[in-house]
């Protein structure tokens, strides 16, 4: 006599197509509740240099040869396969027979098959994104996050305990640290180096998306505009790009003073210290990438007012403001619509967020811009281009 699923009483209780939903709605609710386990490999991985290894190994290491290199003491080699074995599934690297015998991969249902072979990993497409030596690399950004991982945790529970206002009125950072996330960063130099190079690692990511926008759509006139300020630049990776997809512009950087002291310098870009909140050079574009996301709505009004006062002192009738910002409700890529709103969620322990179509538009017209448009790109930002 055939035995009965286990399932199947329950099947027949709740009938075939809620049964089969219920089974669904379940293996949601478990994977939400270990979705930090994913970030907290992300980023040991980056820590171990478990990338870099397989990288300058020219190709798959066997769990042996890779645990030789990483930096820890006395390996737990049974851990360790646990959690590269997770990191497989993660799609962080993936599993391999060694490369003496077969330079084929295997997919996790073949692994059973394969146990009498010494395991083997060697890289993917995500991976490779977090070699260091890779020309965008994300390993920076990996690391950006607070250095004692107790702080990531603290921040994101204040998310939730934030929503009491009369318990928790202030943004994680002034709560604990009695200051701004930023004023945080600029007393801690290796935070703020390390702050410093993960943006720059997400810049390098966005910046062709960003030319190949300006120039497909002629957002930059070149008979007419001879002059632009990028505010809040960092170490000028996007005003690099821009000049040379149009030499005829002067180029200006500027950013705050701690900034602009280890930018690395460069003949073609003019670095000046400054604050955005107070004053903006004269300039036929004002540039802000990944700038009024950091700001609440008042904040915001005021540096879009400075930027509209820039390009009128700039003497051009054709004067605008170009942002590099995420859009929510932007649907061209789906595939990023999660990391959208992660990074919205994540402004909010700095003080900032993300904004929908409909918010912008009200945001643009409060500081002073009769019109806009937004330009999709291959990115989780889009270009923003802003007319007083």
């Amino acid at each position: 006599m055939e035995k009965q699923h286990c399932g199947d009483d329950a099947k027949a209780l709740l009938g075939e197509e809620n049964f089969e939903q219920e089974i669904g709605a379940r293996a949601r609710v478990w994977k939400h509740m270990f979705a930090y386990i994913e970030t907290i490999l992300l980023r040991g991985a980056v820590q171990l240099g478990i990338p870099d290894h397989i990288h300058k190994n020219g190709g798959p290491m066997t769990l042996r040869d890779l645990a030789a290199k990483l930096p820890v003491e006395a390996i737990n080699m049974s851990q360790l396969h646990q959690v590269m074995r997770y990191m497989v599934h993660m799609k962080l690297f993936m599993k391999a027979i060694p490369p003496a015998k077969s330079n084929t991969t295997l997919d996790e249902e073949d692994e059973e098959e394969e146990e009498e072979e010494e395991d083997c990993y060697g890289l993917t497409p995500v991976s490779e994104l977090l070699v260091r030596s890779h020309e965008r690399s994300l390993a920076p950004l990996v690391e950006v996050e607070e250095p004692d991982m107790r702080d990531t945790f603290a921040m994101w529970a204040h998310l939730i305990e934030g929503l009491d206002r009369e318990r928790y009125p202030k943004t994680f950072w002034e709560a604990h640290y009695g200051m701004p996330f930023y004023e945080v960063i600029g007393r801690n130099p290796e935070w703020s180096r390390r702050m410093s190079e993960g943006m720059t690692s997400i810049t390098r990511g966005t910046v062709d998306a960003v030319v190949h926008g300006l120039v497909r759509e002629k957002v930059i006139d070149d008979h007419v505009m001879s002059k632009l300020v990028d505010v809040g630049g960092n170490t000028g990776d996007v005003a690099k790009a821009i000049l040379r997809a149009f030499p005829q512009l002067k180029c200006t950087v500027m950013d705050l003073p701690h900034v602009v002291e280890y930018a690395p310098k460069d003949p073609d870009l003019r670095f000046v210290a400054g604050d955005m909140l107070q004053f903006v050079p004269s300039a036929h574009i004002v540039l802000l990438k990944s700038v009024l996301h950091n700001h609440e709505d008042d904040v915001c009004i005021k540096i879009l007012n400075n930027c509209k006062e820039a390009i009128l002192r700039g003497g051009s009738t054709k004067g605008k403001v170009i942002l590099v910002e995420i859009v929510l409700d932007i649907d061209d890529r789906p595939e990023l619509t999660n990391s959208r709103f992660g990074v919205d969620l994540r402004m909010v322990s700095m003080g900032g967020k993300e904004r929908s179509k409909k918010e912008w538009a009200d945001l643009f017209f409060k500081g002073g811009f009769s019109r806009h448009e937004i330009i999709p790109i291959a990115a989780l930002e889009s270009i923003v281009v802003l007319y007083p």
